[in-house]
């Protein structure tokens, strides 16, 4: 055996000795550090290039607090909705709040991230948890909405969005009555 050849096969893995596997296939590699972390970064610049989905912070949530004014009191319970989808609009909240009637006015804080929702409010005097209406659709009981817009017909979307923003104010919703 040449000098050459014997210490090629001392670098040789156990494995690739045993069974006779050609030198260049059989050395061992031990990975440093410096190795995994170009492994990693490969990885993520496949991802990337892929356009495979790469996990995103989560958001900042921030406080939503809706001052709810004109309040039966004493008389039920005032629902507080708020929705960040259009598709979803008076059927589906992305959050809701039941509060006391305790007083004239009634707060809710909802915790979400900063954006876009629609607020709708209404008081709810039997307690039977749901808006109720005429034959003709009209709410019997008080209803609100954001930026205290009063519909004429069905209630839009749009115009009860309000902008809650990380250092947001309270919004106040003046509940009135249609009929």
């Amino acid at each position: 055996m040449e000098k050459g050849a014997a210490a090629c096969s001392l670098l040789r893995s156990p494995k690739a000795r045993r069974y006779g596997l050609p030198e260049a296939t059989g050395f061992m590699i031990q990975p440093s550090e410096t190795v995994t972390m170009l492994a990693n970064l490969t990885i993520v610049l496949l991802v990337q290039t892929l356009g495979l989905p790469v996990p995103k912070p989560l958001k900042q949530r921030a406080t939503l607090t809706i001052e709810v004014v004109n309040v039966e009191k004493n008389r039920g319970k005032v629902v507080v909705e708020i929705y960040n989808e259009k598709s979803g609009w008076l059927k589906s909240p992305f959050r809701r709040a039941a509060l006391a009637t305790g007083a004239n006015a009634a707060t809710a804080s909802f915790d979400v991230p900063p954006g876009k929702y629609a607020v709708s409010v209404y008081q709810d005097l039997n307690e039977n948890n749901r808006l109720d209406q005429n034959f003709l659709g009209i709410p019997k009981e008080p209803i609100g909405f954001g930026n205290n817009y009063k519909p004429f017909g069905k209630p839009s979307f749009e115009p009860a969005l309000i902008d809650h923003k990380p250092a947001g104010k309270s919004q106040a919703i003046k509940l009135f009555s249609v009929l």
